[in-house]
């Protein structure tokens, strides 16, 4: 399945992630006729990874509580209103990076388990830096929210395991920017905890912007949790009255 994201940009242009796309002509506006120039751009995959993070990253700055509880949903019919609310309007971005100046808007059709990726991304970066300790290795890992994300279970089981284990790691990919030899660089950096969390018998299928979304999902998921935890009650006091 995947995600058509409409976002009116300044200055921005036709845009496909799967492929090229042409601006249509403009509807008569008052008593005038503007004729747009209709441009065709094919983008090769890596500049458009990159557009496609900004415009997430525009679409969760307007709507973050929507895009916190498109994640934390369990069903698809839960989910789709906040997804309504995120992209169902065109939103106003700008300075979106390598975008021409000659159109005035893009669209970018990301496959569902990379657009949550995404969406994740762009809430831990608004985060902070909380402590997370690398867990013991558990034998199974499985969270509710796994059920929507488009993803095999032994992916989602897998990147679970390397947030639980190795959170410095992910935050790691997560600091590169998307399609660069940095970011290859760490993934293989990544490997070792990849390969002790993927289950038996389960093969890695996932392409890079795939595998990188699956884990900033399934850590944005461990700090999310651990923040919305209920504090620990405190002791009572077991010193008598007057003592």
């Amino acid at each position: 399945m995947k995600h058509a994201v409409p976002l009116m940009l300044v200055a921005a242009s036709a845009l496909a992630m799967s492929g090229a796309a042409s601006a249509q002509d403009d509807p008569q506006i008052g008593s005038r006729l503007v004729h747009r120039k209709t441009i065709d751009v094919d983008r090769d995959h890596a500049t458009a990874m990159r557009i496609a993070h900004e415009m997430f990253s525009c679409a969760v700055m307007h709507f973050p509580n929507a895009a916190r509880q498109y994640l934390a949903s369990k069903r698809t019919e839960e989910a789709a209103p906040y997804w309504k609310q995120m992209f169902g309007t065109e939103l106003s971005c700008s300075n979106i990076s390598g975008v021409s100046d000659l159109a005035t808007d893009t669209q970018v059709i990301p496959p569902e388990d990379v657009s949550r990726g995404l969406i994740a991304e762009a809430l831990l970066s608004h985060m902070g830096k909380p402590s997370l300790d690398a867990a013991p290795l558990e034998h199974v890992y499985h969270a509710d929210w796994t059920v929507i994300s488009g993803r095999a279970t032994a992916i989602d089981d897998m990147a679970m395991c390397v947030a639980s284990t190795n959170p410095a790691g992910i935050e790691h990919v997560l600091a590169t920017i998307p399609e660069t030899p940095d970011e290859m660089a760490a993934i293989s950096g990544l490997s070792p905890s990849l390969g002790q969390c993927l289950v038996a018998n389960a093969k890695l299928t996932a392409n890079r912007e795939g595998l990188r979304a699956a884990l900033a999902e399934a850590l944005y998921h461990r700090i999310a949790d651990q923040t919305s935890a209920p504090a620990p009650a405190a002791l009572a006091s077991t010193t008598a009255p007057g003592k």
